[in-house]
């Protein structure tokens, strides 16, 4: 989470990060442009970094494209490691905001595939 770029190494939603407006790091006010699909429906969007504090908390508001409303990235530290929620808000994209249980139910199965390989990113990250 603290290397915007490598977003796409863990997020299966992402294929792509560019900043914009001269960002080249997370940081409060930061604008990124995302693009990548959720389910079948190919999405570009961007956000807008709202709040941000290095190694437990980003979170976005996304302001423009395919995807409104914000999502909240928190890093907690446990005995055993570390606990990360992540919660959204807004409209799932194109017709998938018709049936939020799909989208819901997608967004599941996605968030525990993106938690899995963000471990094995962290954990590499940390052998070195």
């Amino acid at each position: 989470m603290t290397e915007p770029l490598s977003e796409p190494e863990w997020m299966r939603a992402v294929d792509s990060v560019t900043f914009i407006g001269g960002a080249t790091e997370y940081a409060v006010g930061a604008r990124m442009r995302r693009s990548g699909a959720f389910l079948w429906i190919t999405m570009t969007w961007e956000s807008e970094i709202t709040a941000f504090e290095p190694e437990r908390l980003a979170v976005f508001e996304h302001v423009g494209g395919s995807l409104k409303g914000e999502s909240r990235w928190e890093l907690s530290p446990t005995e055993s490691g570390c606990r990360v929620t992540l919660s959204s808000t807004g409209l799932a994209p194109g017709p998938l905001a018709w049936v939020p249980a799909l989208a819901a139910a997608g967004g599941r199965i996605g968030l525990r595939s993106d938690l899995s390989r963000l471990k094995s990113v962290a954990e590499a990250a940390s052998a070195e």
